[in-house]
């Protein structure tokens, strides 16, 4: 069929199958921190999102000394620049043909609209797991040396599987990308099988012995995928980190260290106590120090642990997206529990890492991006996103492109409580 991809068929197949609304619908069902919080279309080149972190100085029962203690209150802004994320796809011109030889022209979309899905859901993985870690963009880390013959690779954490599949190609480092360099200058493993588990998961390569392609790989150490090290936007576990920030910080501009709460949250130890205790207290510190969290963020294996403790007053609730049209009609399915300080959201995050609980005010942060979240990329001036390869290939490509960045001007209001 030599008019197979004429641009009558092109405009068919982006009239009626292309809908990037499609693709920013996946992400956000997927990655519920992204739904939940405010989206701005109207980033530029940078963002200052300002902050008051103190108040002003000038208060005492005296005038006098009212007077002479008076300073202005404390400002500081936070400066964030757009990063873009990829997804490339490619389809055999010979599945279309096979497809289109029943003259339907449904038929003939269906490779496209596999393929298409495929792509969605990577790209799904990626800004998920993005946006509930950091912009230095590890994967997961190693639990153990691979001996000198591995083929194999064991996850630190077995639930970080689901941010990896078949034919990645992957690298390492003994830094989780927010600083240091790649190992071996950066050589990558192919992944080619991934076994999955609850207790284990596994990471296999036929490129080598992982040891081998890539040289000095250890225990702990940090994976990417390729063009991943450093490159992400900052995520929850940059904004709210595990641990305080130290003299000389510098996030997005600020030395968070002068306030370590005000500036990146607070963090709140619940190791050793039982979920609902730990809960309870972490509440507590969250009204003391006027954190104002409506939902929590948890791993699906954390929130076993929480309807296990609140199963008789636990009761299911549905949390909406904010947005315009479709995307204020996505919900995310959760359980409302009683703390010290009233009624929370409970809401699971596949791409939270278990073993902590995040106490969010999705008010205080905000989806930036450069126009549409997600976009098709126009391969030429008349703003077709297919094209086919080069001559000896017989393929038909598309790509997908986002510009975005996630940003917080208010991290005093969000914590973090540590279950191990």
């Amino acid at each position: 069929m030599t008019a197979l991809l004429t641009s009558e068929f092109t405009s068919y197949i982006e009239r009626k199958y292309i809908k990037p609304q499609d693709i920013l619908t996946a992400i956000l069902k997927a990655s519920p921190i992204l739904g939940l919080i405010r989206k701005d279309t109207s980033m530029g080149d940078y963002v200052d999102l300002p902050i008051n972190y103190a108040a002003p100085a000038g208060v005492s029962p005296s005038y006098t000394y009212a007077v002479s203690g008076q300073a202005p209150g404390t400002y500081t802004k936070f400066t964030v620049q757009p990063v873009k994320i990829y997804a490339y796809g490619k389809v055999d011109n010979g599945l279309i043909r096979s497809a289109a030889a029943k003259n339907d022209k449904t038929l003939m979309l269906q490779p496209l609209n596999n393929e298409m899905d495929r792509l969605k859901e990577a790209l799904t993985l990626q800004m998920g797991a993005n946006a509930m870690g950091s912009y230095g963009f590890a994967l997961g880390q190693v639990l153990a040396t691979p001996g000198g013959t591995d083929y194999v690779l064991t996850l630190k954490e077995p639930s970080d599987h689901i941010k990896f599949y078949n034919s990645m190609l992957i690298a390492a480092s003994d830094t989780n990308g927010t600083s240091g360099a790649l190992r071996d200058s950066g050589d990558t493993c192919k992944i080619t099988k991934v076994t999955r588990g609850a207790t284990a998961a596994i990471l296999t390569t036929d490129t080598g012995y992982w040891t081998t392609v890539i040289n000095g790989l250890a225990a702990n150490d940090y994976l990417f995928a390729k063009g991943g090290f450093g490159s992400g936007a900052y995520g929850l576990s940059d904004w709210i980190p595990a641990t305080a920030p130290a003299g000389g910080d510098s996030f997005a501009g600020v030395n968070r260290s002068y306030d370590t709460e005000n500036l990146a949250g607070w963090r709140i130890s619940g190791v050793g106590m039982p979920i609902e205790e730990a809960i309870n207290n972490g509440m507590a510190v969250c009204a003391v120090g006027g954190a104002t969290p409506s939902v929590m963020l948890v791993n699906p294996l954390d929130m076993a642990s929480i309807l296990n403790a609140y199963k008789s007053t636990a009761r299911p609730n549905v949390v909406y997206a904010q947005g315009e049209g479709n995307v204020a009609k996505i919900g995310y399915s959760s359980v409302k529990i009683t703390t010290m300080q009233g009624e929370i959201d409970v809401i699971t995050d596949r791409f939270k890492a278990k073993g902590s609980l995040l106490l969010i005010n999705p008010e205080s942060f905000v989806l930036l991006s450069c126009g549409e979240l997600v976009r098709f990329l126009p391969v030429d001036q008349q703003g077709s996103i297919f094209r086919l390869t080069p001559a000896g290939e017989d393929s038909t490509e598309f790509s997908i492109v986002g510009q975005w960045q996630i940003g917080c001007n208010a991290p005093g209001k969000n914590a973090r409580i540590a279950l191990v």
